[in-house]
């Protein structure tokens, strides 16, 4: 459970966030919509403990996270930000073993962690290739193969995605929604940002729409992504055409 109580981010006299009210269930997939602009990004930097609120409380497994240490952030939530810049030239293995971090691991279990992570995501080939050098959907699939390692934590609880399928061709999409599927069967409750709003009617337990900062609706998707809602939000002429918005 994720408690989100009167939240509020000033930053320079612009209100980012004001007031936001949410619970969260585990074991859930949360979609975050909202036209740019809208705070979505913003709301998953102190859910990550990344950003501190101007005020309000976030609340996670029903411990206030005002006083948790980086380490307890890290063994609790697992954050993938929309751009993950490399300052130095690690390989794909090097940026994986990143996702060990804090685990009490031998060697052996790193290793093969490692090696299922780039199964699993489709980077073997990739094992000792400096990151900078790959496509943006490459690096967005080792920075989710990183977390996939990291949420293997038995401590775990949530798992933060920032328009994770954005670089990603369909195939890796898939593969991707599979993995968050298992995460959500495992008890995670994961919160991921999408612009496909389509995606987000079929796949999202809950759908959290913002607009500057506030929250609009949230609840299940074809309710709050109504053609009313998204006219409004988006300013788009919407329709449905069978059960899939068009604009």
């Amino acid at each position: 459970m994720i408690d989100i109580e009167q939240l509020t981010v000033v930053r320079q006299g612009t209100p980012l966030l004001q007031s936001i009210q949410l619970s969260l269930q585990p074991g859930s997939l949360h979609v975050l919509a909202g036209p740019n602009g809208a705070g979505k990004s913003t709301l998953l930097k102190p859910l990550a403990g990344l950003l501190r609120a101007t005020s309000g409380k976030i609340f996670i497994g029903g411990e206030d996270t005002q006083a948790w240490s980086r380490q307890r952030w890290a063994q609790t939530v697992c954050y993938v930000p929309q751009l993950s810049a490399m300052t130095f030239p690690l390989t794909v293995r090097e940026v994986l073993l990143l996702g060990t971090h804090g685990q009490t691991l031998t060697a052996a279990q790193i290793h093969t962690r490692i090696d299922e992570a780039m199964t699993r995501w489709d980077l073997t080939w990739a094992a000792e290739t400096d990151v900078s050098v790959l496509s943006g959907g490459e690096q967005q699939r080792c920075q989710l193969a990183r977390a996939w390692i990291q949420l293997q934590q038995s401590e775990m609880k949530v798992w933060l995605l920032d328009e994770p399928l954005s670089a990603l061709d369909p195939r890796h999409q898939q593969d991707c929604m599979q993995a968050i599927n298992k995460a959500c069967e495992q008890g995670i409750t994961v919160v991921m940002v999408a612009h496909d709003l389509n995606l987000a009617r079929r796949a999202a337990d809950k759908v959290i729409l913002l607009q500057c900062g506030t929250l609009v609706a949230y609840g299940v998707p074809q309710t709050v992504l109504s053609v009313e809602n998204v006219r409004s939000v988006f300013r788009v002429d919407a329709h449905l055409q069978g059960d899939f918005l068009i604009w």
